[in-house]
């Protein structure tokens, strides 16, 4: 199934964007050469903004987040060592070299001031901006010009590919969540609950449907909040994934210090700098979108509510569990011992 999804997925985004670039190249709407958003292929990959490129990555992250996915299979893989990192990086290299970068740059090189909204009362960026689907209305705009006046047809086979990555994302995201999940509450880290397995089907069905209704929760609050409330959900999720990978980054150094097969690369430069990175994109996500204002601002101040509000729920869970099973919270005072 993610074989299948895959292939039509990444098969879709190839095909937009030769069209794209096609439209560029070949510009049959005749479009002026000032009528075109990025006036060079350049423009579009070189930063114009570092505050606008940074808060944009703390948003993007969400295509990348995948990467991970590959390490909840470390159990059934056959040779972890060797195939768990080629997992990360080759997924790396597939969402971000290829498609991400891919299909921005064929998207934006495709812009011009002949994009009209869907009421005709706007033309370019403006139309792009207030659309709730730009790159459906780029796709009708090059159906229209390369197959035949086939624009909305071929919005519909974007749409559904659109659809299908959804679902293959949704299910890997769920894989991941749910093993992680069995595991903590194998560690008495979450509620016994999270670890219940079906008699038949030795898997983790509660977790299952506990994390598909918080999921649809959190997601339906999103949908329907509109812009604000999408990004807020969007930020929320993105903070915890950047302090996620910056402990990991701090405890790559720590795991291996003293080992036999530190290498300063991997496990020194290479996790130095990933926490800094990491928590230099925190900072990003308070700093700039409080800075910026308007909607930016409301969204970054939902997130930082919905990130505080599952701090305190996870200590003081934390500190319930600590007090039942007997167990110190903070590490005990030296005490003297002597020998009879």
């Amino acid at each position: 199934a993610s074989i299948v999804i895959n292939v039509i997925q990444l098969s879709a985004l190839v095909v937009f964007s030769v069209l794209a670039i096609l439209f560029r190249v070949q510009n049959p709407l005749g479009v002026a050469p000032e009528g075109w958003y990025h006036p060079t292929g350049a423009s579009i990959v070189l930063p114009h903004n570092l505050a606008g490129m940074l808060f944009q990555s703390t948003i993007a992250i969400l295509i990348l987040v995948g990467f991970e996915s590959s390490t909840a299979l470390a159990a059934e893989a056959k040779n972890p060592k060797k195939d768990i990192p080629r997992g990360v990086i080759i997924s790396l290299v597939i969402q971000g070299l290829f498609a991400y970068l891919l299909q921005y740059f064929a998207a934006n090189y495709a812009l011009s001031d002949k994009l009209t909204s869907a009421d005709g009362s706007l033309t370019g960026i403006s139309a792009a901006a207030a659309s709730g689907a730009p790159i459906g209305d780029l796709a009708v705009q090059l159906g229209t010009a390369f197959l035949g006046g086939n624009g909305f047809a071929f919005m519909l086979v974007i749409a559904f590919t659109v659809a299908i990555a959804i679902l293959g994302t949704t299910l890997a995201a769920m894989n991941t969540g749910v093993r992680i999940s069995f595991a903590m509450a194998q560690d008495s880290e979450m509620p016994d609950v999270m670890g219940l397995l079906h008699d038949k089907y030795a898997t983790p069905f509660y977790g299952v449907w506990i994390m598909v209704i918080v999921s649809g929760i959190i997601g339906s609050i999103g949908v329907l909040g509109g812009v604000m409330a999408l990004t807020g959900v969007t930020l929320a999720s993105n903070l915890g994934t950047f302090v996620l990978y910056a402990l990991i980054c701090g405890l790559t150094f720590v795991a291996f210090a003293g080992d036999r097969g530190f290498s300063f690369v991997k496990h020194a430069v290479i996790p130095f700098l990933g926490l800094l990175v990491n928590m230099g994109m925190v900072l990003a996500i308070f700093i700039i979108g409080i800075i910026s204002g308007g909607t930016t601002a409301q969204a970054t101040y939902l997130a930082l509510g919905i990130s505080a509000a599952w701090l305190i729920v996870s200590v003081a869970y934390f500190i319930f569990q600590s007090v039942r099973s007997g167990k110190a919270i903070l590490p005990p005072a030296k005490v003297m011992v002597t020998e009879k």
